[in-house]
């Protein structure tokens, strides 16, 4: 007792050196001794041991969203009422507070790419979009297969293994229709398969290409074109030519009657043909060629806005085997089409604008060497994908698919394959077809 009493003396010593000995400021002191032990009392109520400041304590209080990069991420930082608590929060969902940046403030996390830091939720999928595409669809082994154009999320959507033809898109871009023997088929991304219609009575089922805006529909059967609304329930109750042509709203393209029609490609307004059709060459024989007419007016013969290659140009094999393989049009000027030199199709690829009338003949953009075939447009024009086999490995020879950039075309630029598998078998038609992105 007697130590406490001399230490306590000591203090009141060193304070009594430094303040007046006066009542009114031991009466202020014990005031804020009492105030100050309160305040931590009810701060540690608040804000228990380890828990931060909310951050809009830290900053002025405002309804706002300020968005920030964080590896791979859109981090959207939403303040918010100074009322509310501040609940636990992972560490993912904090920002890492660098020299000079405000304190850490909730995130709320949104995935932009397919990058996935560490520790923290894996976003969804983002696929490369390379020409106003972001899907690929082709036949290898028989059946149709997808992917993004960087190769990956490959899947196989048919297993059937049986020859197939005339690959497109569905137009709201999630599935695919594809012609098996006699019967129309779509299958969807899913890999779920389903029969359209078979036309069993008939010789030959050459095309089914839907129009861009989706609302009409043409098709090849027995070499004659028909002109129809695409309305998938009428299509299955239609097995006949005279189903067809009760299907259509314009009775002179159903069929179409100048020539005899192989197939058809749509202009992006969906209001001409460009058909591959069998018509009267200059020497009077019969040869494959495209005429390019007016479908909107429904006219019985529609004037031909062109005809092509003869008389404008004509390629080496075409006089003694006057065929088209296959062509493409990127729906207002350009065409893409090869001739035919082996394994069922390969050939020399050649382009041709119908604006210029200006043929760009064997243009074969891989090494300058042939063979290609199935070549198709980007949606927005500026990319050409095709199959290519190198002809210098004999039968040896395997297929690969490239997408080459148009303005490439024709100069020295080098160019890789799309990192998908090798077509092994050296007569597969791969028939590649781009899908439009679903939000461009």
């Amino acid at each position: 007792m007697a130590n406490n009493s001399d230490q306590h003396n000591q203090s009141t010593q060193k304070i009594s050196v430094k303040i007046p000995h006066k009542n009114w400021i031991y009466i202020l002191l014990a005031g804020i001794i009492i105030l100050g032990s309160g305040g931590c009392i009810a701060y540690q109520q608040i804000f228990p041991k380890n828990s931060q400041l909310p951050a809009v304590m830290l900053i002025e209080a405002a309804t706002q969203t300020v968005t920030t990069p964080i590896q791979g991420y859109s981090a959207i930082i939403q303040t918010s009422d100074t009322s509310q608590s501040n609940a636990a929060q992972t560490p993912a969902a904090l920002k890492t507070v660098e020299p000079g940046e405000e304190p850490n403030q909730p995130l709320t996390i949104q995935p932009t790419s397919a990058m996935s830091p560490a520790g923290t939720p894996t976003p969804t999928e983002v696929p490369v979009v390379i020409g106003g595409a972001d899907k690929i669809a082709y036949i290898n082994e028989g059946n149709v297969w997808v992917a993004n154009l960087d190769g990956s999320d490959l899947t196989q959507l048919t297993y059937t293994d049986e020859l197939k033809s005339y690959l497109r898109w569905l137009p709201d871009g999630q599935g695919l229709t594809y012609i098996s023997g006699k019967c129309i088929h779509t299958v969807s991304l899913q890999a779920e398969d389903d029969i359209i219609t078979c036309f069993n009575n008939a010789t030959y089922l050459g095309s089914f290409e839907v129009s861009p805006d989706g609302k009409q529909v043409a098709i090849s059967l027995d070499n004659q074109l028909y002109l129809l609304p695409f309305d998938l329930l009428q299509l299955r109750e239609a097995h006949h030519h005279k189903d067809l042509a009760s299907m259509a709203t314009c009775a002179n393209l159903a069929p179409y009657r100048r020539n005899y029609g192989r197939s058809v490609r749509w202009s992006k307004d969906s209001k001409v043909w460009a058909a591959e059709v069998l018509g009267v060459l200059e020497d009077g024989r019969r040869g494959e060629m495209i005429q390019v007419f007016d479908v909107d007016s429904c006219l019985p013969n529609p004037p031909v806005k062109i005809l092509f290659p003869e008389p404008h140009f004509t390629y080496k094999g075409y006089q003694t085997n006057p065929t088209i393989e296959n062509f493409a049009w990127n729906g207002t000027s350009l065409f893409a089409f090869n001739d035919s030199k082996r394994n069922d199709g390969f050939g020399d690829l050649h382009i041709f604008n119908m604006d210029e009338y200006k043929p760009m003949l064997s243009i074969n953009p891989i090494r300058k060497i042939c063979c290609y075939r199935d070549a198709q447009w980007s949606p927005d024009g500026s990319y050409l994908v095709f199959a290519f086999q190198d002809y210098l490995q004999g039968s040896k020879s395997t297929t690969q698919l490239y997408m080459v950039p148009f303005s490439e075309i024709g100069t020295d630029t080098p160019h890789d394959p799309l990192p998908l598998p090798v077509i092994v078998n050296p007569r597969e038609k791969p028939q590649p077809v781009l899908r439009p992105t679903l939000n461009p």
